[in-house]
């Protein structure tokens, strides 16, 4: 039995191609006979595979010790949990501060509805419509609107009306 060394032969099926004999068998590569490419790359075997796995070990114990030495020390996590906790406490803060401002700008207009309504003629047929609120620049709350119910002789009328909110305390200023 002879040895075929490894390299590129004529295709004895077609004449224009060469054939890759891997020095064991004949592969499935070929070429055009006139210019042969390099040899084929083997496929990678385990010891490939053995290399690759060792340099990304080496890899990450490089980045976790890197890590290890240029982290952030104990002061600058310190100060990195402290100004998260001011963080937080300014956004509580805010959101205190806006609560505050929404339950008394309820109240103020709930309180100018009451007293409009106690004006009506028919009280329970009011219905309110286009009601607003909001914070003047002397720090007073203005609730304007519109109150739809019945007068007197059972008709419809639209009244307008405005309440000013001072300390807590709430005004009917105007009704119309």
């Amino acid at each position: 039995m002879t040895s075929t060394p490894a390299g590129w032969y004529p295709d004895p099926q077609r004449r224009a191609v060469a054939r890759w004999h891997d020095g064991q068998q004949w592969t499935t590569h070929t070429t055009n006979a006139q210019t042969p490419p390099p040899p084929p790359r083997p496929p990678w075997g385990w010891k490939q595979y053995t290399i690759l796995a060792g340099v990304l070990v080496a890899a990450l114990g490089v980045y976790i010790g890197y890590s290890a030495i240029t982290g952030p020390s104990a002061e600058e996590r310190a100060a990195a949990e402290r100004a998260k906790t001011d963080q937080q406490a300014a956004e509580q803060a805010v959101f205190d501060a806006r609560s505050a401002e929404l339950q008394a700008k309820s109240a103020a207009e709930i309180t100018c509805e009451k007293l409009v309504t106690n004006r009506l003629k028919a009280p329970a047929t009011a219905d309110f419509t286009g009601v607003t609120t909001y914070k003047d620049g002397a720090g007073d709350y203005i609730t304007k609107g519109a109150v739809d119910s019945e007068n007197t002789f059972g008709a419809n009328i639209r009244t307008t009306f405005l309440c000013i909110t001072h300390n807590g305390t709430t005004t009917l200023d105007r009704i119309n």
